[in-house]
């Protein structure tokens, strides 16, 4: 998993630096959005499991995990996010990396990238939709 956030991190990093340069610090742009595509994965599952935990407390006392405690832990990922490829140019190891990499790789690579993406958007739209469910059976 590790290594499909680093192939995210360069492939948003080669995008920056395409569209404006070096002057728009692409390294810290990826690092921003790679630890945003992180945060929303776990947002996503606190929000799942409040969906779920919400469904059950009208059966038991449960108690839901406040909102802002999620928001709160979203930018505390993407504040470390930022201490992690940023300091000693740790960056420029994956990039270094990736952009010496045959095309064969670089296929494989962007396949499993596209394929974590994928499963993340599936799991937002069922997450969509099983609120929505647990929320009319509710009558909220």
């Amino acid at each position: 998993m590790k290594e499909i956030y680093n192939y995210l991190y360069y492939r948003i990093y080669e995008w920056q630096l395409r569209l404006h340069g070096k002057e728009n610090l692409p390294e810290y742009l990826a690092s921003i959005g790679v630890s945003l595509f992180i945060s929303l994965q776990i947002a996503i599952f606190f929000y799942m499991m409040n969906d779920i935990l919400l469904y059950f407390s009208f059966i038991h006392k449960i108690i839901v995990i406040p909102q802002i405690l999620i928001i709160i832990f979203m930018l505390l990922i993407i504040f470390i996010g930022l201490f992690i490829f940023i300091p000693k140019r740790k960056y420029l190891k994956f990039i270094i990396k990736y952009r010496n990499d045959d095309i064969k790789t670089k296929k494989r690579n962007f396949l499993k990238l596209k394929i974590t993406i994928s499963i993340h958007i599936f799991l937002l739209i069922f997450f969509i939709v099983i609120a929505r469910y647990l929320y009319i059976i509710n009558g909220l």
